[in-house]
């Protein structure tokens, strides 16, 4: 693994010296499969499209979110014109309302045979580029999606599910499921309707699996498992990782340069675009409302983004936000200021709204870039 400061602000340093170091990829007996990670704004995707195009390579994103199509701001995709002619793979191949659909398993189904294909029939280097980790151990070790891993999988599962059922449809199922929890609870209490039918989905996963879990455990290095999850590589003595990293205050301001041309490149009209096409609305919603109720255009705004995130909009906590689009900086934050129709939002309580969401967005890309660095750490480091 090697480790590479300051990449973002010295990429012409770095190259010369990936070019003094060919002789080192041409000792791979096959293609290596290298992988750029680190925290957002580093500069992975510019360094994967350098190194393309010096070694001859093509590019698989392994960032969950830039699978989907649309919001391609909110994702920060990169464009025609940055790819430089560098074929990339695996980015807007969903349309956004199958994000409760796909999850890493679907991702390494697919990317397995791509990296495959691109390595040993097109004799090019795969370049693994992203910012999802676990995506990435999906690929680079083999017992990621182990069995042990089984109810976390199955548990998220639920989360999405249940995020996009109607809230009598919840309640009708903890009441088949557990009656006596469903009695204690009032059908319009949504959130705590949600969350009882959500711990008794998970505690049937848990008390399913917990017998092959204690045989896995039983059957593990614990020495060798302390902060690793993984310890099985796929390609052993055939991968490169790339951790790009640079100083945190030199990093903020970076960040906080790119949240204001996502603002200034339409990022607000992509989120109203997105919402205005997505559908989301239950089936109730529709058949008791009417197109000539004179709050319709402002009940339906309210009531996706309630769909989206299955509860109240000032509370951004739902499962469903760690899937799909819903995973975007941008689309929660923004969530109050979407509500508005267009011709309330030239009010003062609109701009400090916009505002307020916009300073949102930034504090949540520092925070995401922070955790991002800890995860990879406690992966390759330790």
């Amino acid at each position: 693994m090697f480790f590479v400061p300051n990449f973002a602000f010295s990429s012409r340093l770095f190259l010369l010296h990936m070019l003094g170091q060919s002789c080192y990829l041409s000792s791979f007996r096959q293609l290596p499969v290298i992988a750029i990670c680190g925290a957002t704004g580093t500069g992975k995707s510019k360094l994967a499209v350098n190194l393309a195009n010096v070694f001859g390579g093509e590019v698989v994103n392994f960032d969950a979110l830039q699978l989907y199509s649309g919001i391609d701001i909110a994702t920060n995709k990169i464009s025609h014109v940055e790819c430089l002619g560098v074929p990339h793979h695996l980015i807007g191949i969903y349309p956004p309302e199958f994000g409760h659909r796909y999850d890493v398993h679907s991702y390494r189904d697919i990317c397995l045979p791509l990296i495959e294909n691109i390595r040993n029939i097109r004799k090019k280097l795969p370049i693994l580029v992203g910012g999802t980790h676990y995506y990435l151990e999906a690929i680079l070790w083999e017992d990621f999606l182990a069995s042990k891993r089984a109810t976390s999988d199955s548990t998220s599962e639920f989360d999405s599910g249940v995020s996009f059922m109607h809230p009598s449809e919840c309640y009708d199922l903890l009441r088949t499921l557990k009656p006596d929890v469903a009695a204690q609870l009032h059908p319009n209490n949504v959130r705590k309707v949600k969350k009882a039918l959500l711990d008794v989905l998970k505690e049937s996963v848990q008390t399913k699996t917990q017998t092959e879990l204690n045989e896995n455990i039983e059957n593990v290095d614990l020495e060798k498992q302390v902060l690793n999850r993984s310890i099985k590589p796929r390609y052993p003595g055939g991968s490169l990782i790339l951790w790009l990293d640079c100083a945190s205050d030199v990093l903020n301001t970076q960040l906080n340069k790119r949240v204001n041309k996502m603002l200034d490149s339409g990022l607000v009209d992509e989120l109203d675009t997105f919402l205005n096409k997505v559908d989301v609305l239950p089936p109730r919603f529709s058949e008791t409302e009417t197109s000539d109720a004179p709050d319709i255009e402002k009940r339906i705004r309210v009531e996706k983004l309630r769909a989206l995130f299955a509860q109240e909009l000032e509370s951004v906590s739902d499962p469903m936000c760690r899937r799909g689009l819903l995973q975007s900086i941008g689309l929660k934050e923004f969530s109050d200021y979407l509500a508005l129709l267009p011709e309330e939002r030239g009010t003062v309580e609109a701009n400090t709204l916009l505002k307020q969401a916009a300073e949102n967005v930034k504090t949540a890309t520092r925070q995401y870039a922070r955790r991002q660095v800890i995860i990879y750490y406690l992966l390759f480091i330790c």
